[in-house]
């Protein structure tokens, strides 16, 4: 790892999708995301967590090629997936392929 506090990964894509919470249940998206991703081993972190009132967000990290061409086909994909899912129900979501790790999930840092 660089002398620095933090570890920089750009082989990580870091992703939130935010769900309305009148439209999708959080068991749904559980459930989804459990059933299409858990056994990918290129999936590092799954988790829901709150993001604003009403709503609630599925955030991935996910192992990715160095390329900013693979991080667009890989949220474009699972984007697609879960708009047919969920349709209305998917509010938005954000994308970067360059995670920075202060603390924290230490097998992923480099």
């Amino acid at each position: 790892m660089e002398d620095t506090i933090y570890s920089k990964r750009k082989d990580l894509a870091n992703m939130i999708y935010t769900f309305d919470c009148e439209r999708v249940t959080l068991d749904d998206v559980a459930n989804f995301a459990h059933g299409t991703w858990y056994e990918d081993d290129s999936f590092k972190v799954i988790l829901i967590r709150d993001t604003k009132q009403g709503e609630f967000g599925l955030q991935v990290i996910v192992e990715i090629d160095e390329t900013p061409e693979s991080h667009k086909v890989l949220l474009d994909k699972m984007t697609d997936a879960l708009k047919k899912k969920f349709g209305n129900g998917l509010k938005g979501w954000n994308g970067s392929n360059r995670t920075i790790f202060i603390k924290g999930l230490d097998e992923l840092r480099k």
